[in-house]
């Protein structure tokens, strides 16, 4: 394993840690806390996942990764499992729908780059739309003021 993909387990690991250490203090009867909970981990996943890279892979460097196809199916269940709140659940639909559009393309043992690359591409932006509509919503849960522009600039 790559030191970056032990990067990502790790920090994914530790943001579990932290968000179940803070669900359980609040005893976990409150069910908009444990929404909120529920968000902040599937959104880290997902931010964490590398689907940025694999798009970047796939379309500037013309190689699509070996993993590529588990890691989009790993993001589309963690989409489809986890309970959105209402305003979040269109693009969350639509998100899913474009990560199984690319795990259906990269299911094949020669994925056509061709066909695979506007998937990716589709894919990417949608994940960054949702991601910043996703901390926005846990920013102004938390009582925070307007949000910030994610890493790569959107």
């Amino acid at each position: 394993m790559t030191n970056h993909l032990w990067r990502r387990c790790a920090l994914s690991a530790s943001l579990l840690v932290v968000v179940g250490l803070g669900f359980a203090a609040c005893g976990g009867d409150d069910d908009h806390q444990s929404q909120n909970a529920s968000v902040v981990n599937a959104i880290a996943f997902l931010d964490s996942a590398g689907l940025h890279e694999i798009d970047e892979s796939i379309n500037l460097n013309q190689k699509i990764p070996v993993t590529a196809r588990t890691t989009v199916l790993h993001m589309q269940t963690a989409v489809l499992l986890t309970d959105w709140p209402s305003e979040l659940d269109a693009p969350a639909k639509k998100l899913a729908a474009l990560l199984g559009d690319l795990a259906l393309v990269l299911n094949a043992d020669t994925p056509d780059l061709a066909s695979v690359s506007p998937s990716s591409t589709a894919a990417h932006a949608a994940w960054h739309d949702f991601s910043q509509a996703v901390w926005s919503h846990l920013q102004t849960e938390a009582g925070l003021g307007a949000p910030a522009k994610d890493a790569h600039g959107h």
